[in-house]
């Protein structure tokens, strides 16, 4: 398996007029004690995929960061857990 980040060409590029997207990936090691919300450190390798995209509005360039938080959490034994919002009655 390489190493670091890798952008998918295949799936990158324009999705309209103005803004652009990148498919990317990192593989890598989980090998930093509590460099992931001080998490121990597991020793495994990890996949983290996601996708970005880019764009300008309001003068202003902007960048939106999508990233496969449930794939990663699961390459390294943890698990979510949430509770719907419930209005009051």
């Amino acid at each position: 398996m390489s190493r670091g980040w890798q952008v998918d060409l295949e799936r990158t590029g324009a999705l309209g007029p103005a803004p652009v997207g990148v498919e990317w990936s990192f593989h890598g090691l989980h090998d930093r004690e509590g460099a992931f919300n001080g998490l121990a450190a597991s020793f495994g390798s990890v996949d983290v995929r996601g996708f970005t995209v880019f764009g300008v509005e309001e003068e202003r360039f902007k960048a939106r960061r999508y990233v496969d938080w449930v794939g990663l959490f699961g390459q390294l034994h943890l698990s979510l857990s949430w509770r719907l919002p419930v209005p009051n009655e």
